[in-house]
């Protein structure tokens, strides 16, 4: 159960991120940190939220246990074996023990979690009728530069987000790029999107950059400074697409 009695400091969050980090150096890029880390966090705060609200239901029904835990999946699920709780015991094979309850929430939560730990490129999360749904509003802040992903899947993906060109294995920016412009509702589909700067005049993404300006969905490049995010000095960008224009633009 969560400690509310004494909550855990921004500081101490900022050391426990760090420590985590340092283990990690060496044995994977920098940049692909936030795909161990932010899983983990966002696991460890779903059980947090759900022993808030079984806590919570608890005092409410006089201690009926029962009654309490009905309440608290009503938000969500937390199967029995899968809550951070229970993994944090494991020692051996730890790696398959978060894996394995990351994907029993996935399971029992379908509507809300359904393949949120996975990789959205290769199975996107949001599917209506054998198509990845379309959306007005797209904001997102993909990982930046991920080396490893299935480049050859998408060189044939099904889901038609390859229009503008395979991206190369060193760089996956482009295709999380594509896998938002593919997700526009192609009247009223508009997309802000966070980049490292480099996605502006690198020559491998040359081709694709000539095809998105031919598309005419490019709307607006926004050039942000060095030294603006928290976590990193380099500098970035804002990518601002419409699927259609207004004519005065």
């Amino acid at each position: 159960m969560t400690d509310r009695s004494n909550p855990i400091s921004l500081a101490q969050i900022h050391s426990y991120l760090w420590g985590a980090a340092t283990i990690l150096r060496g044995l994977i890029g920098a940049g692909d940190y936030k795909q161990f880390i932010f899983p983990l966090v966002f696991y460890k705060r779903l059980s947090d939220i759900w022993d808030e609200d079984y806590t919570n239901a608890l005092a409410t029904y006089a201690g009926n246990a029962d009654l309490a835990k009905a309440e608290a999946d009503e938000r969500f699920v937390i199967p029995a074996g899968a809550h951070w709780n229970d993994t944090r015991t494991v020692a051996k094979d730890v790696g398959k023990a978060l894996q394995d309850a990351m994907r029993t929430i996935e399971a029992a939560n379908p509507g809300s979690f359904g393949g949120i730990f996975g990789d959205a490129l290769e199975a996107p999360r949001f599917t209506e009728a054998d198509r990845l749904r379309i959306f007005d509003v797209v904001l997102a802040n993909p990982p930046y530069s991920i080396k490893r992903w299935n480049r050859d899947a998408w060189s044939s993906d099904p889901w038609g987000h390859n229009a503008l060109g395979t991206p190369p294995q060193g760089r996956a920016d482009f295709a999380f790029f594509q896998h938002i412009l593919a997700s526009l509702d192609p009247h009223t589909g508009r997309c802000a999107i966070r980049f490292p700067h480099g996605v502006l005049f690198r020559n491998e993404e040359a081709e694709m950059r000539r095809k998105l300006i031919e598309s005419d969905r490019l709307d607006c490049v926004l050039g942000l400074g060095p030294n603006l995010f928290f976590n990193s000095p380099m500098e970035a960008c804002v990518v601002v697409c419409r699927a259609r224009k207004p004519p005065e633009r």
